[in-house]
């Protein structure tokens, strides 16, 4: 009887804990939602949801989402030229704000993941991003720019824009980046290659699988590397690869053991060196006295030693020419520290002498002392003879008139931003046409208005106004952060103005152009006779547009003070 009780007991104990389990399984739903009800907002909500949308300001507009990706916060302002200011958005300590790094996106760039996206984009600064309480949603943004900015600036108060739909963020195309086993059977090499066994990666990418192979067999040559083998992060996982030994190199490198007396003797060969240079006595053998040649041994001091300087054997072989007195050529090894130096002195006074005469020839010229009596203007015979005037040109215009400039040369901004045709360009803005073949390009005419002139009737008013505002609030031209704001939209209309004027000139004058670049190319930057020629018909083509009373320049305003409003705008910001 006691052993049915006690059996009896233990079966309404289980029954007992049933109906208790089961109780509570009934019962969870309703407790957490309890829970979640008595939890602050803060902690069953998140706060960045608040932050989606499209924001604007006074100063511009901006908008922030959810990455597709990361899942993370993603600040985005547009820039002039579709370019972006983007950054990720991290949540601080404190309540209501985000902090994130920013960085310039070029056009049709999207959002930098890690390496397998190329090279990182350029860092520009640092923001702050506060979501303020109350009924109509706003925040406050604030920029610490890099390298320029040490605390943050002022707050800029954004509001959401009402009736804007927020637009889902774009997927980035991840085709060239995710595994794809079709594609990878298509392209990877046949499998009983040995090189392919050791370098494949079954889950990896198809490119890494390539740059594996090119690399083993670069390494793979001889002499062969030591090698070692790593575990290395990979896109997918831990992967291990064999690396180039490091350590293997450097011990293999090293120096063997050296004793004293090979020291010393080392050292006394590279003492020994020096003097044999400046012609000292050589100390196994007497002291030589002549040149072989009849001219006098080198002066010496009171401790028998050469009180010439010791002359390179390049420095000889630079000044080894004709002399009479000499006797014509002298071999390299005949000639003297002494004779090197003085014909190094006599072509240094040459060189003077040119010099000054080329200046007084030029100043004559500019007071119409020469020229009238060949028939031809002073100007005329300036340009074609005063090429050494162009070493001294800049971007700007000359010291001269300050109706006209007399020289001017286009910028680089400004070729590159009209995305000409001929190949002349290409050769200005890397440098291969010098400063005077420019120069002789757009001023050596002789029967028509020089470029400058060109860029001055058409553009001209724009400089002019630029100029007028540096010189209003004493700007520095130097520190465009702050004469910018001030007098940029001028300079953005002149460079507008100046694209659209070289789009004539390139489609007007193409065929010169590019005869000049092919001479250019001959000539290898010397002025010979068809490089002078293919220049002049360059100045004849632009005499005529010159001329041309029906050339009208088109310039874009719209598109060039938006770009300085939004230029502005970040600068300021």
């Amino acid at each position: 009887m006691q052993e049915i009780s006690l059996k009896q007991g233990q079966s309404s104990s289980r029954r007992g804990q049933d109906l208790r389990r089961l109780l509570l399984l009934l019962l969870l739903p309703y407790s957490l939602i309890l829970l979640r009800q008595q939890l602050p907002k803060s902690q069953t909500s998140d706060q960045g949801e608040a932050l989606h949308g499209s924001w604007k300001s006074e100063k511009g507009k901006c908008s922030i989402g959810k990455d597709p990706v990361t899942a993370r916060l993603s600040y985005t302002e547009p820039l002039p030229e579709g370019e972006r200011v983007h950054g990720w958005l991290d949540a601080t300590e404190e309540e209501g704000l985000w902090q994130g790094t920013l960085v310039l996106l070029q056009a049709g760039e999207g959002p930098w993941y890690g390496p397998s996206f190329g090279p990182p984009p350029e860092v520009v600064g640092d923001i702050k991003v506060r979501l303020l309480k109350g009924e109509k949603p706003q925040m406050e943004t604030q920029i610490r720019m890099k390298e320029e900015d040490e605390d943050w600036s002022e707050p800029t108060k954004f509001e959401l824009e009402e009736g804007v739909e927020e637009k889902p963020m774009p997927k980035p195309d991840l085709s060239n980046l995710l595994p794809a086993e079709d594609r990878e059977k298509e392209v990877e090499p046949d499998d009983s290659d040995d090189e392919v066994k050791r370098a494949k990666c079954a889950k990896g990418p198809k490119r890494s699988v390539a740059l594996k192979i090119a690399a083993r067999r670069m390494l793979d040559s001889n002499p062969a590397l030591p090698m070692a083998k790593h575990k290395v992060q990979g896109l997918h996982g831990v992967e291990q690869h064999e690396l180039v030994d490091i350590g293997a190199l450097q011990s293999g490198c090293e120096l063997p053991s050296v004793s004293v007396e090979q020291m010393l003797d080392r050292r006394r060969h590279e003492e020994q060196d020096p003097l044999k240079r400046d012609g000292r006595p050589e100390v196994s053998g007497a002291p030589k006295e002549g040149l072989g040649n009849g001219s006098p041994p080198p002066r010496r001091d009171s401790r028998g030693f050469s009180s010439a300087r010791a002359v390179s054997w390049d420095e000889k072989q630079n000044y080894l020419v004709a002399d009479t007195s000499l006797g014509g050529n002298v071999p390299v090894e005949q000639l003297d520290d002494e004779m090197v130096m003085l014909r190094k002195q006599q072509h240094q006074e040459e060189e003077a002498c040119r010099r000054i005469a080329a200046t007084r020839r030029a100043r004559n010229l500019c007071r119409g002392e020469v020229g009238e009596a060949r028939g031809r203007a002073p100007w005329e015979e300036f340009f074609q003879s005063a090429l050494w005037l162009c070493a001294a040109m800049g971007q700007e215009s000359s010291k001269g008139s300050k109706d006209q400039p007399a020289r001017l040369v286009p910028t680089t901004v400004q070729v590159n931003k009209a995305s000409l045709q001929s190949r002349w360009w290409s050769l200005q803005v890397s440098g291969a046409a010098p400063t005077p073949n420019c120069l002789d390009s757009y001023g050596r005419q002789r029967r028509g208005l020089l470029y400058a002139a060109l860029f001055e009737r058409h553009c001209g008013e724009y400089r002019t106004e630029m100029q007028r505002c540096m010189r209003k609030g004493k700007l520095d031209p130097l520190d465009m952060k702050t004469w910018y704001p001030l007098c940029g939209e001028s300079y953005e209309m002149e460079t507008a103005c100046a694209t659209g004027l070289l789009k004539h000139v390139d489609v007007k004058c193409r065929p010169q152009l590019d005869s000049a670049a092919d001479a250019l190319g001959v000539a290898r930057g010397q002025m010979d006779p068809k490089m002078t020629k293919s220049l002049d018909e360059i100045g004849k083509c632009m005499a005529k547009l010159a001329t041309d009373r029906g050339l009208r320049v088109e310039i874009d305003s719209a598109q060039a003070k938006e770009k300085f409003r939004m230029s502005k705008q970040l600068m300021i910001r």
